[in-house]
């Protein structure tokens, strides 16, 4: 079995068809289906399930595939610590598209802990609003993005049609914050018609507009008191008590708790995925290395 074949693996369960990770990879559908069969002869288990055109991942194959994922990345660790210059080049810096979201949610962490790993990847940090950072990742094979879709907006033909691969990390929903003092900190949750009487505080960001209007589409919006892009002011208004405000679990996610505010949650609930985006076809080695990174963070501030 060679490393190679590890890394074909991959990409079928990435792509989901043997048809497109083949053309992902380059090679031929029935090199890549041989390499799979070899895969499966050498390891003595059954890796796919064939029927039809369709292909399903065995118990066994998905736990090759997680471990295959673990082992790439040590071999990336390995080139790295022995040559940082490897990936010292311009075209192998990695430019990370992030929602206003991310920018104020403790992921900064993240950001250190991989600098620290990986001081030989060059990164670029832009915030983008979610429609920018789709076109721009689109046109740029060396970025990836953090975004949270509401549910009910999220189509997986839209990045298949894009070349564009949605990696899933977890799902958040959207929660009310209220001044720590406030009657509402008590409750179990909070309606939208009880939101809807109190005055509002909004992050003056797109996709914080958009949640507003699906929020308070079939009721009276809210008396909005504030609209800012400053996250400090945001929140000291609503902790004074002049307004209630949003935000997502991914600020719990992330560990970035006030003291002042509480999150409530919202009934009926507005539920989000959050995930990192990339071009199919990787051409920059560092885009794993930080999605993998990016899963291990996240598994660590949920347990």
């Amino acid at each position: 079995m060679q490393i190679e074949h590890l890394r074909y693996l991959v990409e079928v369960h990435k792509a989901g068809s043997i048809s497109k990770a083949a053309e992902n990879l380059y090679i031929s559908q029935q090199g890549l289906s041989n390499a799979i069969h070899s895969m499966e002869k050498h390891i003595g288990v059954s890796i796919l399930n064939r029927s039809g055109n369709k292909i399903y991942f065995t118990a066994e194959g998905e736990k090759v595939v997680e471990k295959a994922e673990e082992i790439l990345l040590k071999i990336a660790e390995l080139f790295a610590a022995v040559n940082p210059q490897i990936n010292n080049d311009k075209d192998e810096a990695l430019t990370i598209f992030l929602t206003p979201f991310f920018s104020t949610s403790g992921l900064p962490k993240l950001l250190h802990q991989f600098r620290i790993k990986y001081p030989h990847i060059d990164l670029l940090i832009l915030e983008k609003s979610p429609s920018q950072l789709i076109h721009d990742i689109c046109t740029n094979h060396n970025a990836i993005g953090l975004v949270n879709i509401i549910e009910d907006d999220f189509d997986s033909k839209f990045f298949d049609d894009n070349n564009l691969t949605f990696n899933f990390l977890f799902e958040c929903e959207y929660l009310v914050l209220v001044d720590k003092n406030s009657p509402l900190a008590d409750k179990p949750f909070i309606s939208i018609s009880e939101i809807s009487k109190s005055n509002y505080a909004i992050l003056d960001f797109e996709q914080m507009n958009s949640i507003y209007e699906r929020l308070f589409k079939r009721i009276n919006k809210p008396n909005i008191v504030l609209r800012t892009v400053n996250q400090d002011l945001y929140t000291s208004t609503i902790a004074s008590g002049l307004a209630i405000g949003l935000s997502t679990s991914i600020a719990r996610t992330f560990g970035n708790k006030s003291r002042l505010l509480t999150a409530v949650p919202i009934k009926p609930s507005l539920k989000a995925f959050v995930g990192c985006v990339s071009c199919t076809k990787l051409h920059n080695p560092n885009i794993q290395l930080f999605l993998n990174s990016m899963r291990k963070f996240v598994d660590n501030s949920y347990s």
